[in-house]
């Protein structure tokens, strides 16, 4: 990641790709993400939460906060969709964990 260019904050996501598994060769593949916080001073800190069936890179602000975004990033057409998750605001600065197309057994739920 990198920050803070010209007054605006640059995001860079670096990934080594795994080519050849027997000769352990890697590609390096770097994308600059656009800003995420539009006209937002925010210090927060983002890891990837992992990658979902249709190939989006799914980002996670690692603490909660008043908004709280999951964002979504398509290596395709490097396009990155905000999504404001509501409902956690008494939870604020707690660390947060994502799993990625987590599906529970709703039948298990209702069942007495």
């Amino acid at each position: 990641w990198r920050a803070n260019v010209d007054g605006r904050l640059n995001l860079e996501l670096t990934l080594w790709v795994l080519e050849d598994v027997k000769k352990a060769e890697f590609s390096k593949r770097v994308y600059n993400l656009p800003e995420l916080w539009e006209n937002r001073n925010v210090n927060a800190s983002v890891s990837i939460a992992g990658v979902t069936s249709t190939g989006e890179i799914v980002l996670l602000m690692e603490y909660t906060s008043n908004p709280f975004y999951v964002f979504y990033y398509n290596l395709d057409s490097y396009t990155l969709h905000r999504v404001e998750i509501q409902g956690i605001e008494a939870f604020e600065s707690y660390r947060v964990r994502a799993f990625v197309d987590h599906v529970e057994d709703l039948k298990f739920l209702t069942s007495s």
